[in-house]
């Protein structure tokens, strides 16, 4: 959470050391590493620590969705990212973090529409900033730049800041 993926990550293989055979705290451990190493760009080692985590649990609808997310914004793998999503979705349905990375994912390929359903359905559940800053994308992406530009002030409101972001603003554009 603060940030500090280099330290979290030698903690995370000093607690792999201790986990006693506990599946679900090791499952929690690798998921985390993954994060971790996809923050730092490491992205071989954040597949091989989802991969793993995967394959103890396949069924855990946070490591499909942290997997998922992480592809996503790679744009990497996107149908193997859909496939895991969706499944996550079946499992536990009404989930709003779980529907943004859904969006997220038709974003990558494409599918600005569908992107666009999941979004609203995810913002309407939780209203959260990062979800408020790709439903601008989205809105972008789909011809409504002035809506897009408001939404990417109201991100930047609700406390999200980046240097992305402060661009979009700016420039009042995409990429």
């Amino acid at each position: 959470e603060l940030k500090e993926h280099e330290d979290a990550l030698d903690l995370f293989q000093e607690a792999s050391l201790m986990e006693g055979g506990n599946q679900q705290l090791k499952v929690a451990i690798l998921r985390q590493m993954g994060i971790s190493y996809q923050e730092l760009k490491q992205y071989a080692q954040a597949d091989k620590a989802f991969d793993q985590a995967i394959a103890l649990h396949p069924a855990s609808s946070a490591l499909l969705n942290a997997y998922s997310y992480a592809l996503a914004k790679r744009g990497e793998h996107l149908p193997k990212a859909a496939q895991m999503i969706e499944k996550a979705i079946k499992q536990s349905p009404n989930q709003a973090v779980l529907e943004h990375t859904y969006a997220w994912v038709l974003y990558q390929q494409g599918k600005f529409k569908d992107a666009h359903k999941w979004i609203e359905s995810a913002i309407e559940k939780k209203a959260d900033a990062l979800f408020i800053e790709h439903y601008g994308d989205i809105l972008f992406k789909l011809g409504e730049k002035e809506t897009a530009l408001m939404n990417w002030k109201k991100a930047q409101e609700l406390g999200l800041q980046s240097k992305e972001l402060e661009r979009k603003i700016e420039e009042q554009k995409l990429n």
